[in-house]
Formats: C-alpha cells, sequence, structure tokens
C-alpha cells in the first residue's frame, strides 16, 4: 500500500460505500500502490483522466474524514492541539466567508485559548483578523487595541521561537549529515539572551538545542546532565499546560549518562519517571521500560530487568513494533543466561532456536546490530555446556571483527569477542586462555 494514502485511512473516519471509490479504496487497502490500481482500472477500460480524478475525489473525502475524528486515544496535550487546530480552520472559514456574527466570539474565544497553549503562529493570525475586523465593519475602541496589543506581544515572542526553530534545525541537520557544528556558537549564544519566553516552545527548542549541541560537540557527560537537570526542574514549575514528552525527553536524556557514572540509584529514578510520565501503550512507554531492563543488567540486578520484560510483553495492549519486540527477545535471551549462571530462577526455560529464528542477522552490519545477538548465542552455549557448538560459533569470530569491526570505537567489542574467542582457542584452559587474552589487551 502506498504508504501516505496508509498513514490517512489510519486516521480518517470516511470509507465509501459503494461504486468505483469503494473499490480503489479496497484495492489500495488490499496493498496495492497507486500505480498497479490505476493498472487494475485501465485493464477494466477506465480511462488515465478518470481514474485521475477518482483517486482525487477519494483522496479528498479521506481528507475531510479526519476532522470527524476525535483522536480519543491520544495523550491530552495532543489531543488538544488537534482540537484547537480544528477549531482553528472553522474559524477561519466563519470569518473568510462573512459570517462573522457567528465567527467573531467563537475568534475571541480561541484567540485566548491558543495563546494559553502557546500556538503563537496561529494566535497571532485570529488575533490579526480581529484587530482588522474591531477597527473596520465592528469598530470597537477597546477590543481594537487589546488585539492590536496582543499582536505587537506576541509577534516578538514569535520571533524568539522562530529563531530558535531555525538554530535546532540547523543543528539536527548538521548532526545527521555529521558536519561540524562550532560554528553555531555564536548562535547558542544569542539563544542565551533570549531565554526565557512565557511561551513554551521557544524554551523546549532552547534546551534541546543546548543538548544537542553538547551531546555531539563537546560530548561533556557533566554538563550534558546539568542542561537535562535544568530543563526538568524548568518545565516542571512552569505555568502553562505542556505535553508530557516535554519533561518525559529531558529525563529519558539523563539516563545514559547516569548509567555510564554508575550512579544507578538516580538512574533508577529517572527511568520511574519516564514510565510514570508516558502512556504505557506508546513507544516512549515502550523505551522507558526497555531502559528499566538494561539498568538491571548494568547494575548487577537481573532481577530488575526480569520485571521489566514480564511488565512489557504481558500487556494486552502493548506497543506493536517488530524492532522492539526483537529487543525484547534479546533482553528474554540474555536474562536466560542470566538463569544459566544461577542469578535468577527461571521456570519456563527460552526455547533458544525460537529467539534465534525471531532475530535478523544483518549482512551489513554498519551498527553492530549483530554483535548482542552473537554474544549472548556463544554465552548461552558456553553456561550450558554445549562447547562443541560453543567451538563452532567461536571459530568465526576472527572473520566477522575483521569485517565489522573496524577501527577504534570499535575496540572494546572487539576485545570482548576476542576473549570469547580465547577461551576456544585455549581448549578452556584458565592458564593459555590468560596467556592468549594479554595480548590483547586495552
Amino acid at each position: 500500500m502506498d504508504n501516505a494514502f496508509k498513514q490517512l485511512a489510519s486516521i480518517s473516519k470516511y470509507q465509501p460505500r459503494m461504486g468505483d471509490l469503494l473499490e480503489l479504496f479496497t484495492l489500495l487497502n488490499q496493498g496495492m500502490d497507486r500505480q498497479d490500481a490505476k493498472a487494475e482500472f485501465l485493464q477494466r477500460g477506465k480511462s488515465e483522466e478518470y481514474f485521475k480524478v477518482l483517486y482525487n475525489r477519494l483522496e479528498g473525502r479521506m481528507m475531510q474524514g479526519v476532522l470527524l475524528n476525535s483522536f480519543k486515544d491520544y495523550a491530552s496535550f495532543r489531543k488538544q492541539l488537534i482540537k484547537l487546530n480544528k477549531e482553528f480552520s472553522i474559524v477561519q472559514i466563519l470569518i473568510l466567508s462573512d459570517n462573522k456574527l457567528a465567527g467573531i466570539p467563537k475568534a475571541e474565544k480561541l484567540c485566548t485559548k491558543l495563546e494559553k497553549y502557546g500556538l503563537l503562529q496561529h494566535c497571532i493570525s485570529i488575533a490579526l483578523d480581529l484587530e482588522n475586523i474591531f477597527a473596520t465593519s465592528e469598530v470597537n475602541y477597546a477590543k481594537y487595541h487589546k488585539y492590536r496589543n496582543l499582536v505587537d506581544k506576541l509577534k516578538k515572542e514569535w520571533e524568539k521561537e522562530y529563531f530558535a526553530r531555525r538554530v535546532f534545525a540547523e543543528l539536527a541537520f548538521s548532526v545527521n549529515k555529521k558536519k561540524a557544528i562550532e560554528y553555531l556558537k555564536p548562535k547558542l549564544d544569542i539563544l542565551e539572551e533570549l531565554f526565557p519566553s512565557p511561551y513554551f516552545l521557544f524554551n523546549l527548542y532552547y534546551f534541546s538545542v543546548k543538548n544537542l549541541y553538547h551531546r555531539h560537540h563537546t560530548k561533556d557527560q557533566e554538563l550534558i546532565l546539568a542542561i537535562s537537570k535544568r530543563a526538568m526542574d524548568f518545565f516542571r514549575s512552569f505555568n502553562s499546560p505542556l505535553p508530557y514528552t516535554t519533561e518525559w525527553n529531558f529525563a529519558r536524556q539523563v539516563i545514559p549518562p547516569l548509567i555510564q557514572k554508575g550512579d544507578y540509584y538516580q538512574s533508577e529514578a529517572a527511568i520511574r519517571r519516564c514510565i510514570k510520565l508516558a502512556d504505557k501503550d506508546s513507544y516512549n512507554g515502550a523505551v522507558s521500560l526497555l531502559y528499566l531492563a538494561l539498568l538491571g543488567f548494568h547494575s548487577k540486578k537481573p532481577k530488575i530487568t526480569e520485571n521489566a520484560y514480564r511488565q512489557a510483553t504481558g500487556r494486552s495492549r502493548k506497543f506493536k513494533s517488530e524492532e522492539m519486540e526483537q529487543r525484547w527477545w534479546l533482553i528474554r535471551a540474555y536474562i536466560e543466561v542470566c538463569g544459566l549462571l544461577g542469578m535468577l530462577h527461571i521456570k519456563e526455560p527460552l526455547k533458544w532456536g525460537k529467539f534465534l529464528n525471531s532475530v535478523p542477522f544483518l549482512e551489513s552490519d554498519k551498527g553492530r546490530n549483530n554483535v548482542a545477538i552473537i554474544i549472548v548465542d556463544l554465552l548461552y552455549h558456553l553456561f550450558s555446556g554445549n562447547f562443541e557448538i560453543y567451538g563452532d560459533l567461536a571459530a568465526r569470530l576472527p572473520y566477522y571483527w575483521d569485517k565489522h569491526l573496524k577501527g577504534p570505537k570499535n575496540a572494546r567489542v572487539r576485545y570482548f569477542l576476542r576473549l570469547l574467542h580465547a577461551l576456544y582457542d585455549g581448549n578452556y584452559h584458565p592458564i593459555r586462555f590468560e596467556r592468549r587474552a594479554r595480548q590483547w589487551e586495552l
């Protein structure tokens, strides 16, 4: 199915009932893309022009059907933003169609709500309309000056937000393209002078820019922690409505550096906060539990990992993602290894073949996606006493690290795989193993 149509169909409440519109909708829903559907209609004797008109009509009606969606399953803040955008469209239509008696009171109420939620572009647009109306057709001195002053105030704040958005986009683009980013430092200094704003989006971009810049330029973990904690404190005391993701994003970003420095107490507090903030069936909720599972391994408390695994996989409405499911398969495999080491009591042993069939082994491994699978597979057979299988797997390791783990950034992973190979190469004898291992000390 065409991805754009698929996304539209997932949120539109429109569905044709009969005729060629229903036929086209059915074909696209069955997985056809636009070109395949057109070929099908041409085979039935329809013209290209007819198909184009039909497709556009279906797409247009489905676009209108989006407005009928209540989005009731969305997070409350996001749902409110969608509602305000719908109201904005309705008010604009009322004003443009010269139905001012109906439009003016709705526009005034909407203007207040838009400012409350920090939608400055929309708020300025409505306030400009009201300023013009109260200056011309519905002359009102007090209201004219009220909306004129509001536009002046919001314009200054919007210019700050506009600048912050552009800096963030420029920084994110440079990071994604692996370009130098130190040239942006003067713009960060300007952001520092503009901070803070009574409207949340500028503040969000301000902290996001600082965090992203230091994660990829200075890489100062203490500074990154300080920025994230400052952002969390700032938004907790913010007076306007906020999406939960505002705090969640910064709480999430403190987790890796805290784990890295061995501060498991603070790590767990941040993870528990993320779990509490996120909707349990969302991607963010799944990521929060994944962090909890990883914390269990790092802190040598695999019971935490096992509990996180049960929470993530035992829900009737868990977040559905093939990538996330594969990550949980890996977590389950490492839990099995902990059981073999006597660190956990495993009631139902994992069927190892099922695990290996459930996680993909990629031909191109630039992101080291296969390393976790290789290591857990080796550890499982080692601690199960399957030395013949372990030997077969270990014998392939030199080829793998020579092909996929070159350069200094892969040194630690390459060293660990060499240790696993040294066990096999030294015939599991401790002295021979130690002698071989010392050849590759970091």
